[in-house]
């Protein structure tokens, strides 16, 4: 491994920041400028150069979209399939009229040269995007940074700068980092991330987590750009930086590194172990999927089926003959096919919201995305694109062993609903004699308020529950988890969060329905105590938390779980809470070795 010079200035110059996507990284630091602006000058055209100014820009788009498209079959190397739909979110774009008819028009009015004419579109609309109240719309503008840096780096003939030419062993500084330079980053050239603005719940900080790249977000680089220093750690566990370290704290951090691979190494052996308490409590750890290929490393990891099949992510390359139903039942078909008898939730499409629905489905703009027509509203809107939907999973059921999950159910009357259309589409396909799941177990995602204070009232319209944690939090505290200015209110294990999920456990066991949690606190192995305490008997987690939930799991008695869940409801506030579980059940990696 390469390994930097070290200087040594000021030593062990802290800097704290927030943890975006955790472990250890050591390496040179390299200052990159990934969004920066980037001028456009005007440049007169005759009207008889309008086509093939046009052409130009069109072969820019062209380039682009390949570019793109390289990005995705790298990534899919590398299995990384939700870093591949941020991905095809940025191909989506390139398809956008305003990208394609509304600025070859205004080259034909203007009669300026492609990239004054872009640079003018592009920047009236990040203005927009940018004082847009709404976190989506924030995100939206780093995409819309991202795509029209590379645009008009085609249109030059200057090829933006890839990460792929950074020094081997760097940490990548930046003030913006974008989603596609992060997707293109390899982790033995790249050791870390380190920007000002970079939410937790952005596109770059989920493309990092799932490569494994250590990131911490809002440092200043005012500082880094002022001090001298030729070496810097990224502690992802505890979102911080630390320039020229000494000897002795490059040590420390090279034994935690090591400690991190050891662990690994250990939580390999142990795939074949059951997920039970030391007293013999079971708890059942389903994967979250997003692509076929996920259907291995659930085998790999030793899940016990597919506990969340996020359909809308499969929907990658051409959406329009995704949308088929042929298309959707011979992906569905093979995934349960796979799944070899083990259980496959198949969550209908959750689409709205900063999930973006195919071009050939309506979909007007909303005012505030996120509390707008998104899950199972966006599908009752749509009966026929529902049913096309539903014909597909059920027919694919019939291989396998499927249940229906239906996403953001906030009141009894979506599921009666639902459950009239599935009956529609199940009598349709009997009466033209094709295969189907003439039965299916049909579930609620729990992610509204609402719809957690009344189980009560939806258990006997459903077979069994799933708490979305993500969306819940959010839901709850009023704080989009999408902004990273609102990031210090978002708060999983906030009182309100914990007894809402209580009070759904409750009421689920009392009419003898199965509640499961899925979302970033089941993938957590600071939780796993906490949700065994509270009587949750399965949690899914996306397949590489697998292996250390089940370790938490075999750490814990399930009395220490119960006495646990006693502590927390004595407390009334997220940071005693987070205290508690630190103090009595973190583990590492986020613990350093030899602490106590």
């Amino acid at each position: 491994m390469h390994q930097p010079p070290y200087d040594q200035f000021e030593e062990d110059f802290q800097i704290e920041g927030a943890s975006i996507s955790d472990g250890i990284a050591i390496g040179i630091p390299y200052l990159f400028d990934g969004l920066g602006e980037q001028d456009a000058s005007v440049i007169p055209i005759a009207e008889d150069q309008i086509e093939k100014e046009i052409s130009r820009y069109r072969h820019a788009l062209h380039l682009t979209r390949e570019d793109l498209q390289k990005l995705q079959c790298s990534l899919a190397s590398e299995g990384l399939r939700e870093a591949i739909s941020i991905i095809n979110t940025h191909l989506q774009m390139l398809e956008d009229p305003i990208l394609t008819s509304e600025i070859e028009k205004k080259i034909r009015v203007t009669l300026v040269n492609s990239e004054a004419v872009f640079r003018t579109v592009t920047n009236e609309l990040m203005t927009q995007f940018s004082l847009a109240a709404d976190a989506f719309f924030r995100q939206r503008l780093v995409d819309i940074l991202d795509v029209s840096k590379r645009i008009l780096a085609h249109l030059r003939q200057q090829p933006k700068k890839c990460v792929s030419e950074i020094p081997p062993g760097s940490v990548l500084i930046a003030h913006d980092i974008a989603p596609s330079d992060t997707a293109a980053a390899s982790g033995l050239r790249i050791h870390g991330f380190v920007s000002l603005n970079s939410g937790a719940n952005s596109h770059a900080a989920l493309i990092a987590r799932s490569k494994g790249i250590p990131f911490v977000s809002s440092i200043s680089l005012e500082i880094l750009e002022k001090a001298k220093f030729t070496c810097m750690i990224v502690d992802g566990n505890k979102g911080r930086v630390i320039l020229n370290p000494s000897v002795k704290t490059l040590e420390k951090y090279r034994e935690i590194q090591k400690h991190l691979l050891l662990r690994s190494s250990r939580l390999e052996k142990e795939r074949q172990l059951r997920a039970e308490t030391v007293d013999g409590y079971p708890l059942i750890l389903r994967a979250n999927i997003g692509a076929e290929a996920d259907v291995e490393l659930m085998h790999t990891c030793g899940a016990e089926g597919i506990g969340l099949l996020r359909t809308e992510v499969l929907c990658i390359g051409d959406a329009r003959e995704y949308f088929t139903e042929e298309a959707q039942y011979m992906s569905f078909r093979r995934i349960i096919e796979n799944a070899q008898g083990l259980p496959v939730n198949v969550r209908l499409f959750d689409f709205g919201g900063d999930k973006n629905p195919p071009s050939s489905v309506e979909n007007p703009p909303e005012v505030n995305p996120l509390l707008g027509c998104r899950g199972i509203r966006f599908l009752l809107r749509r009966k026929e694109f529902c049913k096309i939907h539903l014909r597909a999973v059920l027919r694919a059921a019939a291989h396998g062993n499927a249940r229906l999950l239906i996403p953001l159910v906030s009141d009894v009357e979506e599921i009666e609903q639902i459950r009239r259309i599935i009956n529609e589409v199940q009598e349709e396909l009997e009466a033209a004699g094709i295969v189907h799941a003439r039965k299916i177990s049909i579930g609620c995602m729990l992610e509204i308020p609402s719809a957690l204070l009344t189980v009560d009232a939806l258990a006997p319209h459903c077979d069994f529950f799933s708490i979305g944690t993500n969306d819940l939090t959010q839901y709850a505290l009023g704080a989009d988890r999408t902004n990273p200015m609102i990031e210090p209110f978002y708060q999983v294990q906030h009182p309100s969060i914990l007894r809402l999920i209580r009070i759904a456990v409750q009421e689920a066991k009392r009419w003898g329905k199965p509640i499961a949690v899925c979302g970033e606190m089941a993938s957590n192995p600071l939780f796993t105590p906490l949700f065994l305490g509270l009587g949750i008997q399965e949690l899914s987690c996306a397949p590489r938390f697998i292996l250390p939930v089940k370790r938490a799991v075999r750490n814990c008695t399930i009395l220490g779980a119960y006495n646990l869940v006693k502590k927390i409801f004595e407390l009334t506030s997220a940071s005693a809470i987070a205290e508690l579980l630190l103090r009595e059940y973190r583990e590492y990696p986020f613990e350093e070795p030899n602490s106590t």
